[in-house]
């Protein structure tokens, strides 16, 4: 029975037997009379110091501690020696201490209070702060954006369509501006088809608001292209490859305007502009009959100059004014149809098979009406001006035949023959400009100078030419034979006086009724 009572205490003993003399060492100072706490074993120092201990033999460790003595002898010695050689400074510490003592308590106060309140309240302040600064972020991000597709050339290829539709307006490359307009169109489309996500709806709000402010300024080129355009169409010497190359783009300025309704807040675009006194929206298009209108007016205009350049009728005589004014009137006019015909006239009766009943029908005015009303004012105003320069030289014959007191009958003859010799020419000359413009349908040589309903009963069957003639005609034929008529009142009123003596004068010259007759 004692036999396995003694083998189980030494079964015990070997298992709760420290494994190494570290363990040895610190199961030893945990249970000595002065224990020695496990932080001071840990250290680094003690520890290097334990795991030494087992290299050495036996006799080196039971001479430790006589060693360890000896040292903590000659160290306490070594302090006392220090100690009283170094008062002063021992006091100096002693000093400092005491009076840093307090600084420690009221610095452990004031970092409490910064763990307790001052930390907090920063955590605080720094999670708003980056609420508040997540906006300032996003819009620097936006901007950062921007500039990045500046430098690369994306955004400013775009910003620079608007200059570009300007150069070539100033250019001339027309149809290139109006490609330029068409590409902004394309890509404001694009933008209204491509997918839209939740969080990249406000982006392309954006950028569909630059594409619509970028289109609006290159249509406020394209306006000014359009007048300068119709401008165009006044120039002196404009023939039909100009007028056409101009009318042309002029239609795709409609072709083009005619797109615009179907881009997405075009609606909106108009209604804001609408709002506004100054729209913001330039209009482009002109219809088949207004663009004729203009094109007509713009001729109109360019005769007008023509005739300023020209002079006025009073530093001229009568025939030679009329004569530069016919060939003006017969050049302008000959050039005016002959682009107003294929331009407007043929261009519409080709339109016109695209076009229902209803639009031909709803629409009385045609730019050949329009055509037709320029030819027609053209010739009243050639038939006036003709007119009131023929009476204008007729009135100059009985003048010049009475300038000279005592004139015989032949210098009014030769007045009159010179006055019928300017008629003839001005009807040559007008003859003439009518064969011109046959070919437009504007044979007008019976219809200058036909009878007004304004005139005279008794001449009212004759032309112009006819009366201003027959008018020169009495009113010379008057002037001879005044003094003659004033004989024979002079007779008339004498009493007794016989028919034989109304026709004698002494005044009178024999060879008169002879020159008059002759």
């Amino acid at each position: 029975m004692s036999t396995s009572t003694a083998a189980a205490a030494i079964s015990a003993a070997e298992i709760t037997a420290p494994i190494s003399l570290t363990s040895l060492i610190h199961n030893a100072a945990l249970s000595s009379e002065s224990p020695i706490s496990q932080e001071a074993l840990s250290d680094k120092q003690v520890a290097s110091y334990i795991r030494s201990l087992s290299n050495f033999s036996l006799t080196d460790l039971k001479t430790q501690p006589q060693q360890l003595q000896s040292k903590s002898e000659a160290l306490h010695q070594q302090l006392s020696e220090l100690c009283i050689s170094q008062t002063d400074a021992f006091v100096h510490i002693h000093h400092a201490e005491q009076q840093f003592a307090p600084s420690l308590s009221h610095f452990a106060t004031r970092l409490d209070d910064l763990i307790a309140n001052t930390l907090p309240d920063l955590q605080a302040a720094a999670d708003a702060f980056v609420s508040a600064s997540q906006p300032v972020l996003a819009e620097r991000e936006r901007v950062h954006n921007v500039a990045d597709q500046y430098q690369r050339g994306h955004l400013s290829d775009l910003l620079e369509i608007p200059p570009l539709v300007q150069t070539c307006v100033k250019a001339g490359h027309h149809s290139e501006a109006i490609q330029l307009a068409e590409h902004l169109v394309n890509l404001l489309k694009q933008s209204h088809e491509a997918p839209i996500a939740a969080s990249s709806s406000d982006t392309l709000h954006g950028q569909r608001s630059t594409y619509l402010s970028l289109l609006i300024e290159a249509l406020s080129h394209l306006a000014s292209m359009k007048a300068d355009l119709i401008s165009s169409f006044s120039k002196t010497g404009l023939k039909l490859p100009a007028a056409l190359k101009s009318v042309t783009i002029l239609r795709r300025l409609n072709q083009f305007e005619s797109s615009l309704p179907n881009l997405p807040d075009w609606q909106l675009v108009l209604a804001s502009a609408q709002a506004i006194t100054n729209a913001l929206v330039p209009q482009l298009s002109m219809t088949e009959n207004q663009l004729c209108l203009a094109f007509l007016k713009a001729r109109i205009r360019s005769f007008h100059s023509a005739l300023d350049a020209m002079g006025s009728p009073s530093s001229f005589s009568s025939e030679a004014y009329l004569r530069r004014y016919i060939d003006l009137w017969r050049q302008e006019m000959a050039d005016t149809l002959g682009m107003a015909f294929p331009l407007f006239i043929d261009h519409a009766s080709s339109a016109s098979l695209n076009q229902s009943k209803d639009d031909a029908s709803s629409d009385m005015v045609t730019p050949a009406y329009l055509v037709s009303s320029f030819a027609t004012s053209g010739l009243q105003r050639l038939r006036d001006t003709v007119s009131v320069q023929l009476v204008t030289a007729a009135n100059r014959v009985p003048l010049a035949s009475s300038a000279s007191a005592g004139s015989t009958s032949s210098t009014s003859t030769a007045n009159l023959e010179m006055l019928a010799d300017t008629f003839a020419n001005i009807h040559t000359q007008l003859s003439y400009a009518s064969a011109a413009l046959t070919r437009f349908g504007l044979d007008f040589g019976s219809l200058l100078f036909a009878p007004t309903s304004d005139t005279d009963p008794s001449t009212r069957s004759l032309s112009t030419i006819e009366t201003v003639w027959l008018d020169a005609l009495t009113r010379s034929l008057d002037h001879i034979f005044s003094h003659t008529h004033a004989q024979l009142d002079e007779h008339l009123q004498k009493d007794g006086a016989l028919p034989s003596q109304w026709l004698i004068s002494s005044q009178l010259p024999s060879s008169a009724l002879e020159d008059l007759y002759r």
